[in-house]
């Protein structure tokens, strides 16, 4: 057993140490910026309570996100499966299920492309591609989202369906449909290239579909409104303007195609992504259909949103998009390139331009990543306060904190971000003190003032003046903390 480890270690040598080296870029992307207090509220925050909870066999509530239970928000029960490692990396346990799953998604490139092409040098390069894509990057870079894990999945149902190994395709593929209640859309178009492109595989299309069809209707029309209150499902806010539901949206598009196409180009910072799609691959991926046609929904849900957020290249909405680029341009490129020199040209060529834009493509925060390979990203001076001050908050207790404290502080039933204040028109309160209603209901507020992340207030000069000001000198409020800008205060107002 030993021996065989040794010769797959030796037969993939060059796999591993580059899959090593963008682990590494990984890890600091993601942990140091954790470990130094730059991960967010939202998202990371909300997740991070929320396994808490399951691990202390609770659905909720997610006072967060401000729900019952996340199940109202999206239905994504992969997190059970990650709860028992909840108590081996506390806080970092997501970001560091979120790496690994990268790097096991691209192994899952590899297996697929080498399956395709017969070449290993050729799927390490795709591969590459792949690790180096600005869709892994700015995901990892605003922390933790389960669509990464589900789109990591992909290559892996594509490989095992190529290999007519059902058993680990349908596991994988239900592990899939688990991460995110939006994955369906992708195993329809899955299940559809099935039926399209290999017939002899016809019944697993048609299983693949109907199960995604039932999954996607169930998770969005009956399970999430069932967590939400009996509400609806809130997600289709984003695409209202496209009629007031999914098959509203279908009969608009069928009677105006004109103007439903149209949508995907409608707007210049639209038109710089589908450039940056194009270069990155999609050139290629566009003319091989049996797996393009899986960029369907997902070119659907970025392009035909409301919210801006969501057409760019910022945060985690390109990872799924990214992978199948990869995956369809790379056969696409060696099964109609006859010339071997010309198929690895153009290869590598892709994996400069995907290189390139992710270090070129500022995250949301603006930095690049260019910064994990500067000293001072790995230094925070107020690291070791804000350790000595949150370790002076019972886990019992109920805490409003700065929006990059809160990941390291989910792990409660109760905790919030700091609220929009207003000014107390109550003159019993001494020295005009700014009070916010919700203060009342929790014990503790941390505060970082060298953190000029203060969301949902507008400026640390705003926190300074309603909280500091007004809590300094407030008897009902004591400071148990105060050094090198890091304040906690306790809170005893009736």
């Amino acid at each position: 057993m030993i021996q065989k480890a040794k010769e797959k270690i030796k037969n993939n040598y060059i796999l591993l140490v580059i899959a090593t080296l963008f682990f590494l870029m990984y890890a600091a992307l993601s942990w140091v910026r954790h470990y130094n207090f730059q991960s967010n509220a939202y998202d990371l925050g909300i997740f991070n309570q929320t396994l808490y909870n399951y691990a202390h066999l609770s659905l909720g509530p997610n006072t967060l996100r401000h729900v019952d239970t996340l199940f109202g928000d999206h239905f994504e029960p992969i997190l059970f499966l990650f709860t028992p490692l909840y108590y081996l990396f506390g806080t970092y346990t997501l970001l560091v299920v979120q790496v690994m799953a990268i790097i096991l998604g691209g192994f899952g490139v590899y297996k697929l492309i080498k399956e395709h092409t017969g070449h290993k040098n050729y799927a390490i390069i795709a591969t590459t591609i792949f690790f180096s894509s600005f869709g892994v990057f700015q995901a990892l870079a605003f922390d933790y989202h389960n669509n990464v894990i589900g789109a990591m999945a992909i290559p892996w149902i594509l490989y095992y369906l190529l290999k007519k190994d059902y058993f680990k395709y349908y596991l994988i593929f239900i592990l899939c449909l688990s991460c995110k209640e939006t994955m369906a859309l992708v195993g329809i178009m899955i299940g559809v290239s099935i039926i399209c492109f290999n017939r002899k595989q016809w019944q697993h299309g048609l299983i693949t579909m109907s199960v995604s069809v039932f999954w996607f209707l169930l998770t969005t029309q009956v399970l999430i409104p069932f967590f939400n209150n009996n509400s609806q499902y809130d997600h289709w806010q984003s695409f209202s303007n496209l009629g007031t539901g999914p098959l509203d949206a279908l009969y608009n598009a069928i009677i105006d195609p004109v103007s439903f196409v149209f949508r995907f180009v409608d707007n210049n910072d639209k038109i710089q992504m589908w450039w940056i799609i194009i270069l990155s691959g999609g050139l290629f991926a566009f003319f091989y259909p049996r797996y393009s046609i899986m960029l369907l929904p997902l070119l659907s849900q970025k392009f035909l949103a409301q919210n801006s957020a969501y057409w760019g290249y910022y945060f985690h909405y390109n990872i799924e998009l990214m992978i199948i680029v990869v995956i369809a341009g790379s056969v696409f490129i060696s099964e109609n390139i006859a010339n071997k020199n010309l198929k690895y040209f153009i290869l590598l060529s892709l994996c400069i331009i995907n290189i390139g834009y992710s270090f070129k493509l500022e995250f949301y925060d603006n930095s690049k990543l260019t910064k994990i390979f500067t000293c001072d990203y790995y230094f925070n001076s107020q690291q070791r306060d804000l350790v000595q001050a949150i370790a002076m908050i019972p886990v019992s207790s109920d805490v409003i904190a700065q929006n990059h404290l809160i990941p390291h502080l989910a792990n409660r039933k109760n905790i919030n971000v700091l609220p929009h204040f207003t000014h107390s028109e109550d003159k019993n309160i001494s020295n005009n003190a700014y009070q916010c209603p919700s203060l009342v209901n929790h014990e503790y507020l941390i505060l970082n003032l060298a953190d000029e992340s203060v969301w949902p207030m507008t400026s640390i000069e705003q926190v300074k003046k309603i909280i500091v000001d007004g809590y300094d000198h407030n008897s009902d409020v004591k400071t148990i903390y105060n050094s090198n800008n890091v304040i906690l205060y306790q809170l005893s107002l009736n």
